[in-house]
């Protein structure tokens, strides 16, 4: 089972978010609605991913100087973000601290638990390997890549004779 932390300051988003994940028989979600609450559940738990709300104002500087204080402290749980900002703004915003995606908040429900799906599948060990397994197939197709132009100049280059 997939723990999940979702901090989220809005009661409503926060009683959506218990209900669609709670449909789910292999995620276990966890709500915190502010930095410090998250940092007492992540004293208590082992979490897969962190949803974080990245919102206008002082709640969403505090999610990210959260994020980034974790990754000082080396704790690197997987972190997406989850808002109503432009991509390019909030990617910006959290440039280096590693976060996986952005969610935006008029996705459906739905969808949001299948990107959180998907984001839990990529940070799971089958998905590295999987990962893995695809930049070795990669890697082996540029190789053959470069011998095949190799043989074509060699074959194709005229010959200067003297």
């Amino acid at each position: 089972m997939s723990a999940i932390l979702f901090i989220e300051a809005n009661a409503e988003i926060t009683e959506l978010v218990h209900t669609y994940f709670n449909k789910e028989d292999d995620i276990q979600v966890t709500v915190a609605t502010n930095v410090q609450e998250a940092r007492a559940a992540i004293k208590q738990t082992f979490f897969d991913l962190l949803v974080v709300d990245v919102m206008d104002g002082a709640t969403g500087d505090q999610s990210i100087e959260f994020v980034k204080e974790l990754r000082m402290e080396g704790i690197w749980i997987p972190a997406c973000c989850y808002t109503t900002r432009s991509k390019e703004d909030v990617l910006e915003r959290v440039s280096g601290y590693n976060c996986l995606d952005l969610i935006p908040k008029d996705v459906s429900p739905d969808d949001m638990v299948s990107k959180v799906k998907d984001m839990l599948y990529i940070t799971s060990e089958q998905g590295q390997k999987e990962l893995s397994d695809v930049a070795d197939l990669a890697d082996e197709i540029h190789k053959q890549f470069d011998n095949l132009l190799v043989q074509m100049n060699s074959c194709c280059t005229p010959q200067i004779q003297s």
